[in-house]
């Protein structure tokens, strides 16, 4: 489970340990992060936009949804996997 959402340090850093695809807000960074303000951001989207850009992006800031593409058949077009009203390519959940 991630930190994001619960009350944090406001220091945002890409997750690399677990793998959670997403930034946390936990103040467990690594100390070379610590030791280095360019890993550290003040926002979950400044964080998520510099370590996990392109198709990755939409899973960072999401936690909800798995981030992955899908068929939306009501759109008739390729969406991702997350709550409405979380990126221009965000479809919905998909279950």
């Amino acid at each position: 489970e991630t930190s994001v959402g619960k009350t944090g340090t406001g220091v945002f850093y890409p997750d690399w340990e677990t793998y959670s695809g997403t930034c946390l807000e936990d103040g467990n960074e690594p100390g070379y992060m610590k030791n280095s303000k360019t890993w550290l951001f003040g926002s979950l989207e400044g964080c998520c936009a510099r370590y996990f850009s392109g198709w990755n992006y939409n899973k960072c800031i999401n936690l909800k949804g798995s981030g992955l593409w899908y068929v939306s058949h009501l759109t008739a077009k390729c969406v991702t996997d997350c709550e409405v009203g979380n990126g221009e390519t965000c479809g919905g959940l998909a279950n």
